[in-house]
């Protein structure tokens, strides 16, 4: 996968961030920015760090289905992981 200057500096810094004790990483940005392109490319590196399990959410449904779509990740919206949980 191929990704900008930038989407490699974001992809390295969540990585970096991905060794310390905070258990919740955020990307954001405007719409066509690559962030899915870099969750694309950051999932397999976070589920190999995190083996338990990654919870992949989004703000809004359209946003968490368009990751799902895009990324292959079972994500949902923050409400549905705040309140219902991941599936197992």
């Amino acid at each position: 996968m191929i990704l900008t200057d930038e989407q490699r500096k974001v992809a390295d810094e969540i990585l970096a961030w991905a060794g310390d004790d905070t258990h919740f990483k955020g990307l954001s940005g405007p719409a066509g920015t690559g962030k899915t392109t870099a969750l694309k490319f950051l999932r397999p590196e976070l589920e190999k760090l995190y083996p338990g399990g990654v919870v992949w959410c989004a703000m809004t449904g359209k946003a968490a289905f368009r990751m799902a779509e895009i990324a292959g990740v079972e994500a949902m919206t923050f409400h549905t992981a705040f309140y219902e949980g991941p599936e197992d």
